[in-house]
């Protein structure tokens, strides 16, 4: 019990910091989406909160098309956000040091990694972008 009573505690100190950058994610995904910008949502274990300490944040970026215009590839969408957010954190002099990005775009559903807080500790969003399996599970 005395286990379980720590990790929840953690876990309740680190829900401000995930939900900043999940905000954070958000408002990039926006940017880069413009228009076509759909919803975003948490999935995983963060959605059922049955997080545990090191579990990264996942959350799935749904496009809106516009008429007949196709939105992107998933890879395509990932870079511009990546864009986006790396515009976002330049807006922040002290924060670069704390934020890092990772894009894997050649997985079979690519992925954005975005990593926030000190090396050996930091907070992990992972984005993908139109992923509806990831939403039926939660």
């Amino acid at each position: 019990m005395e286990m379980l009573g720590a990790m929840d505690q953690h876990m309740q100190q680190l829900r401000d910091t995930q939900q900043g950058l999940v905000a954070t994610v958000e408002l990039a995904c926006r940017r880069a989406l413009g228009h076509r910008f759909g919803r975003l949502m948490l999935v995983g274990s963060a959605a059922l909160r049955v997080e545990t300490p090191g579990s990264d944040v996942d959350v799935v970026c749904f496009t809106r098309r516009s008429g007949t215009e196709a939105v992107g590839l998933p890879a395509h969408i990932l870079h511009q956000v990546h864009w986006a957010l790396t515009e976002l954190i330049t807006q922040y002099a002290d924060s670069g040091n704390s934020f890092n990005m990772e894009l894997i775009d050649d997985a079979r559903v690519p992925i954005l990694r975005v990593l926030w807080g000190p090396a050996g500790s930091p907070v992990a969003v992972d984005v993908s972008v139109d992923q509806s399996r990831p939403v039926d599970h939660v």
